[in-house]
C-alpha cells in the first residue's frame, strides 16, 4: 500500500495549483434520450484515454427532474478491466444540485471537477460512473446518449441489482461526455502503478482470504473475481491462463488480475 500513500501525496501537494486540463476524450452527441439513476442505478462510460497526466475534469450531458430533490450529483473516475468498472475510484467529485439544468433540451454540459486529480495514461482504459442517488424516477439525474457505437474506445453501461450491463443491446449506445487532462501535472511511474491497485485491492476486499488455504482455491479464487464484476466466461478464461498446480486461491486471483492488465 506504499505505492498508494506515495501517490496520494504527490497529488495532494500539486492539486491547490491545478488548472482545467487539455480536453482529451470526447463523444457530443445527445440526440437518443437519456438513462435515470433511479435507486440504486449507477450509469458509467467506458473511456479509452489519449493523454498521460492528471484528469482533472470531466463534461457531461446531464440533467435531473424539476423536483424538490435535495441529493447532489456525485462522479467517480474507476479503474476499468475488460470493459467494466472496477469500482477502484481514482478520482471522486460532488456537483451541486443547483449546478444542474431541468430542461432535457438544453445544449449545455455539467461539469465536474476532481481535486485530487486521477493519474491517467494514454492508451489506459477507464470509467465514469454517476453513482446512485437513491432518488425515486421522477427526481433523479438522467444522463444523455446517443445511440450506436458513436464513441470507439468504449461504451455506455448501467448498474442494477448487482450486475453490470451495456446499454443499448448489440447496436450499443454511448453517453454524452468530455474529459479534460493536464499533461503538465507532476508523474509518477503511471503504468506501475495500476496493477498494483487492482492487485492491493485485495486483502480489503477478501480480509480471509489473505494468507489463508483454501479447500478449493480455483472455485474460491473463481466466485471473488466474479464479485470484482468479471463475467464468468472471463473469469474461466483467466483462470484457465495462469492457474498451476498448488497455487492458493490468492495467487489465483493476483495472477488473472496482472493478466487481465497486459
Amino acid at each position: 500500500m506504499a505505492i498508494l500513500s506515495a501517490l496520494a501525496s504527490l497529488v495532494l501537494t500539486a492539486s491547490a495549483a491545478l488548472a482545467d486540463g487539455t480536453i482529451d476524450q470526447s463523444q457530443a452527441l445527445h440526440t437518443n434520450g437519456a438513462e435515470g439513476t433511479c435507486g440504486d442505478e449507477r450509469l458509467a462510460q467506458i473511456v479509452n484515454g489519449g493523454l498521460t497526466g492528471a484528469l482533472d475534469r470531466v463534461d457531461l450531458h446531464i440533467w435531473r427532474d424539476d423536483s424538490n430533490a435535495t441529493a447532489d450529483l456525485h462522479v467517480e473516475i474507476q479503474t476499468a478491466l475488460l470493459g467494466y468498472p472496477t469500482g477502484t475510484a481514482l478520482a471522486s467529485a460532488t456537483v451541486p444540485l443547483s449546478n444542474v439544468g431541468t430542461d432535457s433540451r438544453t445544449s449545455a454540459f455539467v461539469t465536474a471537477r476532481f481535486d485530487p486529480p486521477a493519474m491517467v495514461r494514454a492508451g489506459q482504459q477507464y470509467a465514469i460512473v454517476v453513482l446512485e442517488s437513491g432518488l425515486t424516477c421522477t427526481q433523479g439525474y438522467w444522463w444523455s446518449f446517443v445511440d450506436g457505437l458513436a464513441y470507439p474506445g468504449g461504451d455506455a453501461l448501467s448498474h442494477s441489482g448487482g450486475s453490470w450491463f451495456y446499454l443499448g443491446g448489440d447496436n450499443g449506445q454511448d453517453f454524452a461526455f468530455k474529459t479534460y487532462v493536464d499533461t503538465s501535472f507532476p508523474s509518477v511511474d503511471i503504468p506501475n502503478v495500476f496493477p498494483r491497485l487492482r492487485v492491493d485491492g485485495i486483502a480489503q476486499t477478501f480480509p480471509g482470504m489473505h494468507g489463508s488455504v483454501s479447500k478449493d482455491p480455483v472455485a474460491e479464487a473463481s466466485s471473488a473475481l466474479q464479485q470484482l464484476g468479471y463475467r464468468p466466461v472471463e473469469v474461466a478464461r483467466l483462470i484457465k491462463d495462469v492457474a498451476e498446480a498448488g497455487d492458493s486461491a490468492e495467487g489465483i486471483i493476483r495472477k488473472a488480475l496482472k493478466a487481465a492488465l497486459r
